[in-house]
């Protein structure tokens, strides 16, 4: 028992940078989100994980996430530390798109200890789970595509009753909607009549220009 846990923080010692909390924002296509789980469970750092990409993350994204496990060979003891990725060890076939903060949210109580324990169990191999030690969270950004982005609306679109798609602004209460939403009408509107769109269209640029 004492070999093997000098083994095990000799393993984790080793791969500490791996390990260790830490965030690579600001990049073009990927951000990563990796959170130590030493000593601690999934549902601990889970708050942190929403705060940490609400923060950084301004437009809508898709997300996915691996783990970081340490292994051992049941035949010689050996102790091996993986770190995750998005190759053959990401936890979701598919990436989910998150658009909102509620939807981040969901995802991430979704996730359990017990689930991530199942989904790495190897079998018919000589190596077994020793223990998750850290979660990385993969976040390919979607740029063009604000999250939960509003723009004020002016009134011949508030007064239209063929444009469902408002909310109000919790702070000023007036009428918003996203830039998606907008440009989305604005099309349909412009197959009854493209000269009657024009104001529109200017009103939309401004608005696309904002981002």
């Amino acid at each position: 028992m004492l070999n093997f846990c000098c083994f095990y923080s000799r393993c984790i010692w080793e791969h500490r940078d791996q390990i260790r909390t830490k965030l690579r924002t600001g990049n073009r296509v990927q951000n990563t989100y990796n959170y130590s789980l030493e000593g601690r469970r999934y549902a601990d750092i889970a708050e942190q994980a929403l705060s940490d990409i609400i923060t950084h993350e301004k437009t809508r994204f898709k997300i996915n996430y691996s783990c970081g496990v340490v292994l051992r060979n049941v035949e010689t003891d050996q102790l091996r530390y993986f770190y995750g990725s998005l190759g053959n060890t990401r936890m979701l076939d598919c990436a989910v798109l998150i658009s909102n903060e509620d939807d981040l949210r969901s995802f991430l109580e979704n996730i359990c200890d017990f689930d991530m324990r199942e989904k790495i169990e190897l079998r018919d191999t000589k190596w077994v789970l020793v223990t998750i030690i850290n979660i990385i969270f993969f976040v390919s950004l979607l740029p063009d595509i604000p999250i939960g982005g509003g723009v004020k609306l002016p009134s011949f679109v508030i007064n239209n009753k063929g444009f469902h798609a408002l909310v109000k602004c919790r702070n000023s209460y007036e009428y918003v909607a996203t830039c998606a939403c907008f440009v989305a009408w604005l099309c349909s509107t412009a197959l009854h009549s493209i000269a009657s769109v024009q104001p529109k269209i200017n009103f939309t640029s401004t608005v696309m220009c904002g981002y």
